[in-house]
Formats: structure tokens, C-alpha cells, sequence
């Protein structure tokens, strides 16, 4: 459970290894890829840093531990799992599969699934994936956040890519990464803003400006 691609802004990796310590800042000192780093013997050691740049006792914890520990606390609540690294969202899938809150509910029905657009750019290309198809079968309802970003704009049609998600019953909102008015996506945010009335659509919203 850590948000960055990198360890050097949430834990104290840069202590514990005897590097520098990163500063988000500057983008100076260690900062390693979460991804090329083992979990179990290293990253299970590392103390989270908040935002003030204090270290705290608390270490990371893997996705099924904080799960686990909602169900045991009897926790009610919901999470947005925003994803860094597509290889890691089947996984997380199916260690959240036999997991639930207190009160019998799926993880993978609380567990948001915030995912690039560009991943997969359609309903066909989502829906084909082991994970989901397994999803349909057990009758898991998925809920899911396709994360368009300017750069998707030359790279596919990211209007017909959202019209197409959000026709499902699955995808519960979108965010649209909109740095400036009248820029690239812009076409996106008008035509949810157009559309909050029209049947068939799931979800509305009003971007990321």
C-alpha cells in the first residue's frame, strides 16, 4: 500500500539503507522503484513517512493486511485502489478474492478499481481480462475509474473509450486530467457534462482542471 512509484517520499528507505534520504522537493536522493523492490525482507522493514516528512512506527502493510484489518476493526468503509503498475492489478484481484468487511461483502465489491484508460482502452479489451471474466462469474460487481491523461488524446480515441464506459454497469466515474481549458480532453468533460440526463449513462463528473 503505497501510492508513489517510488519508496522515497512515504517511507524512510534513504535511512534505512544509508543513502540520502529523498526529497520529493527536489527529486534529489533515493528513491527506488517500488516495483524492483522486494517486499518480503525490505519493504516489510520500512517506516511510512507522512507528509511533513515524519517517520512513524507504522510500516507498510501488503493490500490483504489492510483488508484483513478492516474486517477485524468492522470498518465500513470504501477503497480507491489507484494503480501505478498494470501487471499488478490482476494480482491484487485475486488476493483480494476471499476477503470481505465484517459484514460479508466482497473486497472486490468496496475496493475501487482506478485504472489508465490506456490499459486497456475499451469495454471488449476490460472484459477479457482473467480477473474480470472471473468477476462476471461469481458475480462480483466491479467497480471501476478509467484515468484518462492528456497524452492519451494523440494516442487513441479517448471520447469513444469513455461513451463505451460508460455504458456499463461497472464503471462508476472517470477522471479526466483536464491541465487547461479548451485543451486536450476537453471534448471528454463536455460530453459528460452534456450528457448527465441521458439514459444508459452510469456516472457524471466534473474533471480535474
Amino acid at each position: 500500500m503505497v501510492h508513489d512509484t517510488g519508496l522515497g517520499r512515504e517511507t524512510d528507505v534513504g535511512e534505512y539503507t544509508g543513502m540520502p534520504a529523498y526529497n520529493p522537493y527536489t527529486g534529489q536522493g533515493y528513491n527506488p522503484l517500488v516495483k524492483e523492490s522486494n517486499f518480503t525482507g525490505f519493504m516489510e522493514h520500512l517506516h511510512l513517512r507522512d507528509d511533513a516528512g515524519r517517520v512513524h512506527a507504522e510500516t507498510i502493510p501488503t493490500l490483504p493486511d489492510m483488508v484483513t484489518e478492516m474486517h477485524e476493526l468492522g470498518l465500513d468503509v470504501v477503497l480507491q485502489l489507484d494503480f501505478k503498475d498494470k501487471e499488478a492489478v490482476g494480482p491484487a484481484y485475486w488476493a483480494l478474492k476471499n476477503l470481505t468487511n465484517a459484514a460479508g461483502v466482497p473486497a472486490n465489491e468496496w475496493c475501487i478499481y482506478k485504472l489508465q484508460a490506456s490499459w486497456w482502452r475499451s469495454p471488449k479489451e476490460l472484459e477479457a481480462l482473467d480477473w474480470m471474466q472471473d468477476a462476471f462469474a461469481s458475480g462480483i460487481n466491479i467497480a471501476y475509474i478509467p484515468v484518462y491523461n492528456p497524452e492519451d488524446a494523440e494516442a487513441f480515441d479517448t471520447l469513444g473509450s469513455l461513451k463505451a464506459f460508460m455504458k456499463t454497469n461497472y464503471t462508476v466515474s472517470a477522471e479526466i486530467e483536464l491541465y487547461s481549458a479548451k485543451g486536450p480532453l476537453q471534448e471528454l468533460l463536455d460530453h459528460v457534462e452534456g450528457c448527465e440526463s441521458e439514459k444508459g449513462q452510469t456516472f457524471k463528473t466534473s474533471g480535474i482542471l
